[in-house]
């Protein structure tokens, strides 16, 4: 079966190529020789062209030398300063006339006069100190007849004359004249040019213009036949076969230029006429020269013609091509027999690629898709493999970590003592077991991690492999159910107890109300048998409470209205708790209802209000607030028992002492106390604590040390016939919105979860630790749209200090506050300008409150 079209084609290919390849290369070659040997064709001309200029220029100043020695002799024999008359001036340009090769036509003396400026000339146009001669003396070698009527020149002639005879009195020096005709010479008109030379008194030149013209005698002068010079130049020397064209101005590249002579290589004589020619139109190769006479310059135009140049060149191209030739038809035999291997490698290497390609995709997918983080790394630490699942964990792209070593973020001093991730894999080195990672973000978390090094086949280490899961939410479960179960065990204990202890309690009290009937109210018996009573019934009241806690406890739920309670409570609580406590309440319009027992539920308000009313010896404030609220199932996951729902908050906050961390975390255990002995039983937040969870509620307790305490307790709204008055409202779906938030807040864990939402919401998010970081981000240039603060931070500056900085600095900038102890801070203390009360949200929210309430900051106008 033939190959498809295409398929021949590409087999060929390579030969065609190197064929067109080697023709093109030869063929290059040759065109580089041929361009190259016409460079030093073009060197070789432009040799010979420079040679017979200055060749042309020695001959043409030594015409004038005669000149020159002439007027050294007059200087000589007119020493005292007597110009020669005529007479006398015939015989010695006579004798002088015998010993010059160039035969001058005449030779002149101008006698010195005077220094003018004539009448028709501007005293502009000459030197200041412009000499006037007389009429010239003029000798004519060989025609006595035309020493009476001499040849005449016309305008520019004169001209001419003049200027050589002010250059050579300026210079001091020989000095010849641009080319002019002149009449009246036997042979016709002829092309002259004058070569004159100053005689000075003393046969010495001086050196300045003004001791010249005070010493000056007069000017020495010859002319000569252009065409008699020019044809004596070319005497002697290699016959010339380029012509020659001499103007008076430099030849252009691209423009017509007027020459005034002319040789011709077919005659082998110059032939004087006045003509125009362009170089670029010439035939051959042109090459132009400059002839640098005595204060005249002439320019000269040399064309070899075509015939000359082609017979300089040698057969160097065309070997060079031949060359090209044979070595392209060998390396077309080459190539074929190297395609003819290449096609039977390429059968085995294609099967084994297709296998290794395939490998390689399940590879890929396999990583790619695997729930862990993978990544690998060779021997210099640079990332090599970066899945979507390292991606996520770590908060770095694909296309921002492979390539490079990865750069972890510095662990700070808060953070827990265990190996970090980030620093292994920077390093290089082995972790397994659980570790800690700073993510991009600057979230921690905990990760289960496997490592491995990666060999090759020579034994070498190139690099090594990391697996890592993020079980941040896995530990923080596990405490979570760790302290449930703590609670549970101890709940259940207490409760057996109370249980069986109340069986014997109800034994005791009924003897004793039986005995007490046997003796008279007044007699010692009766008296010790009433203290009895009295501390059975003591334990009657620690039983309940331990049943309350263990959630055993006896309950009548009916449907109840919260705020109608809290406003019963409250007034009795006004009366019980002292003058020095100030109870408020802020009681939300439309509360929902809820089913509950209200006996219960009044027992637990008082029971924290006593225990705040305890921690504010010295007075002090006490809020209860209502509102509805949802909790969402990514708030009830991190609550073991809750369900997520609607539900009705009820807050008792107090601004008394606080609590520290570590009897915060013990405050709901029963018989746990702060109080001296005999002022408490430990069984208030204890009783509180099970009557909620034994009402399908939730209580949360926010506390400070030195800025009070938040109770929280969280109570499922009754639905059925109030369902009406219940419908929530949809939860609203994550926009990605492009605003940029500054979380401030010194929790850790909460700063990283607050940061995490927002995220998740599609906000840009910067995070601070404290005021003092944010003020510091505030100087810089960074675009911040709101300020999410905490109220209660550690440092010196606070939220409220905060948000007035920011309301000073930026004034654009929207503010939130938030806070778990929101009784502590009232509206007017929030008004940071008139009419401008910065809004508050409380602890804790779920993720949809958030959102709207950061959404209506920004969104408000003003």
């Amino acid at each position: 079966m033939k190959a498809p079209l295409g398929t021949r084609f590409g087999r060929w290919m390579p030969v065609l190529l190197t064929v067109l390849l080697g023709l093109l290369a030869s063929a290059a070659g040759a065109y580089l020789f041929y361009d190259g040997e016409s460079e030093r064709l073009h060197l070789a001309l432009d040799y010979r062209a420079e040679w017979r200029a200055k060749d042309l220029e020695s001959k043409f100043r030594s015409v004038g030398t005669p000149v020159g020695g002439f007027a050294t002799f007059l200087a000589t024999e007119g020493a005292d300063g007597v110009a020669p008359d005529a007479v006398t001036f015939a015989r010695w340009a006579a004798i002088r006339g015998n010993y010059v090769d160039n035969k001058p036509r005449a030779y002149y003396w101008w006698p010195y006069l005077s220094a003018h400026v004539s009448s028709n000339q501007d005293a502009t146009s000459t030197p200041p100190s412009d000499p006037g001669f007389q009429t010239p003396l003029r000798y004519i070698p060989g025609d006595l007849t035309s020493q009476e009527s001499p040849p005449a020149l016309d305008a520019d002639a004169l001209a001419a004359t003049r200027e050589v005879l002010i250059r050579a009195w300026f210079s001091g020096a020989v000095r010849v004249s641009r080319p002019y005709h002149s009449w009246g010479w036997p042979d016709g008109e002829a092309t002259e040019i004058l070569f004159a030379a100053p005689v000075y008194k003393g046969g010495r030149v001086p050196s300045t213009i003004a001791d010249r013209q005070a010493s000056i005698v007069g000017v020495v002068a010859a002319s000569f036949s252009l065409h008699d010079v020019l044809e004596n130049a070319i005497k002697g020397t290699p016959r010339l076969t380029e012509a020659i064209y001499i103007s008076e101005q430099p030849w252009p590249a691209d423009d017509t230029r007027q020459y005034f002579a002319r040789f011709d290589p077919a005659t082998g004589h110059f032939v004087m006429e006045i003509g125009t020619v362009r170089p670029s139109e010439l035939d051959g190769m042109v090459i132009a020269k400059r002839v640098e006479g005595p204060g005249v310059n002439a320019y000269l135009l040399f064309q070899f013609l075509p015939a000359e140049v082609q017979s300089n060149r040698t057969p160097g191209p065309w070997l060079f091509l031949f060359t090209g030739l044979v070595l392209t038809a060998a390396a077309t035999s080459y190539v074929q027999r190297s395609l003819r291997r290449r096609d039977a490698l390429t059968v085995a290497v294609s099967m084994s690629d297709a296998r290794l390609r395939r490998t390689h995709r399940e590879l890929e997918a396999v990583i790619q898709s695997s729930p862990a983080a993978i990544v690998c790394i060779d021997n210099r630490a640079a990332v090599t493999v970066w899945n979507m699942a390292a991606e996520r964990l770590f908060g770095v792209s694909a296309v921002d970590a492979v390539g490079h070593p990865y750069r972890p973020r510095p662990m700070t001093s808060d953070e827990p003592d265990a190996p970090d991730l980030g620093r292994a894999i920077a390093e290089g080195r082995m972790i397994d077991g659980t570790a800690s990672l700073l993510t991009a973000d600057g979230r921690r978390r905990d990760v289960s991690v496997r490592s491995a090094t990666l060999t090759s086949d020579e034994g070498e280490l190139p690099g090594a492999v990391y697996v890592a899961s993020d079980v941040t939410d896995l530990v923080l479960l596990e405490d979570q159910l760790r302290q449930a179960q703590k609670m549970e065990a101890v709940g259940q204990l207490t409760g057996g107890v109370a249980h069986d202890f109340n069986n014997l309690l109800a034994v005791v009290i009924g003897n004793l109300d039986l005995i007490g009937n046997a003796f008279s109210a007044e007699s010692r018996n009766a008296r010790l048998l009433n203290g009895a009573l009295r501390a059975a019934l003591r334990g009657a009241d620690l039983t309940r409470a331990l049943l309350a806690f263990a959630r055993r406890q006896p309950l009548e739920p009916a449907p109840v209205d919260v705020n109608q309670l809290i406003d019963n409570v409250c007034q009795l609580l006004e009366h019980s708790l002292g003058e020095t406590i100030t109870v408020d309440r802020e009681l939300q319009a439309e509360l929902w209802p809820v089913n509950i027992d209200a006996v219960q539920l009044e027992s637990a308000l008082t029971n924290l209000a006593i225990n705040a009313r305890d921690a504010m010896p010295s007075g002090g404030r006490l809020l209860i607030q209502t509102r509805n609220t949802h909790l969402d199932k990514d708030y009830a996951s991190r609550e073991p028992g809750l369900l997520a729902g609607d539900y009705v908050v009820v807050e008792v906050t107090d601004n008394g002492h606080g609590m520290p961390p570590d009897v915060l975390a013990r405050a709901a255990e029963p018989f746990f106390t702060t109080k001296r002995e005999g002022k408490g039983t430990g069984l208030g937040l204890a009783m509180v604590y099970g009557f909620v969870k034994q009402s399908s509620g939730h209580m949360k307790i926010y506390s400070e040390v030195g800025r009070g305490t938040t109770i929280r307790l969280y109570l499922p709204r009754l639905i059925g016939r109030f369902r009406e008055a219940g419908v929530s409202a949809p939860t609203p779906s994550a926009v990605q919105v492009r605003e940029t938030v500054l979380v401030v807040e010194d929790n850790l864990e909460l700063r990283r979860l607050v940061g995490g939402q927002l995220r998740d919401l599609g906000y840009l998010v910067i995070e601070a630790a404290d005021g003092a970081q944010a003020l510091e981000i505030a100087n810089g240039q960074e675009k911040i749209d709101l300020v999410f603060s905490d109220v209660v931070m550690s440092g010196h500056v606070s939220g409220l200090d905060l948000v007035r900085e920011f309301r000073h600095r930026r004034p654009g900038v929207r503010l939130l506050l938030t806070s778990g102890f929101p009784g502590a801070m009232s509206a007017k203390e929030r008004e940071l300008e008139p009419g401008f009360v910065v809004p508050i949200l409380t602890k804790p929210y779920r993720r949809e409150e958030l959102a709207r309430q950061l959404r209506a900051v920004l969104d408000q106008t003003g």
